[in-house]
């Protein structure tokens, strides 16, 4: 009977042992389910505030349209104005670069009829010259003939 006795106190105490473990396990996963609530409470809390501000910025972004659009046609008035300066600026500039090679044009052909004038005039000058050396022989030539004239 001992036997009989000793294995229904184990038994007793195996199923004590298996409702202390079950307890247990019941307690660590309501612990774990309370720690998953909550966490999901949470991360609920915090997807609330997401939409909130996404909410607020949406109509925020709503009230701020009307001023964007004036800014945006400022930015692109004030763009083509810019445009239009960088045209009448090139124009300028391309005006300017015609006038400068107008001028340096026309100081390069002053600068070849000065140089053709003074060729021409040292050319007269040496003619004049050769004119003035002939001359002087014809002269002495004459002077020759008079002498030898004279003294026949």
């Amino acid at each position: 009977m001992k036997r009989s006795e000793q294995r229904k106190i184990e038994l007793e105490r195996d199923r004590v042992r298996a409702r202390v473990v079950q307890e247990r396990y019941q307690k660590k996963i309501d612990e774990r389910n309370r720690v998953e609530e909550k966490q999901q409470q949470r991360q609920h809390k915090i997807e609330d505030e997401k939409r909130q501000r996404q909410i607020q910025l949406l109509h925020k972004e709503q009230e701020t349209e009307k001023a964007r659009q004036e800014r945006l046609l400022e930015l692109q008035e004030e763009h083509e104005r810019k445009e239009q300066e960088r045209h009448k600026q090139k124009a300028q500039i391309k005006e300017r670069f015609e006038q400068a090679k107008k001028e340096r044009h026309q100081k390069m052909k002053q600068h070849e009829e000065q140089m053709e004038q003074w060729k021409l005039q040292k050319w007269l000058t040496m003619e004049e010259k050769q004119q003035q050396v002939e001359q002087r022989r014809l002269e002495k030539l004459d002077q020759i003939r008079e002498r030898a004239t004279a003294v026949r």
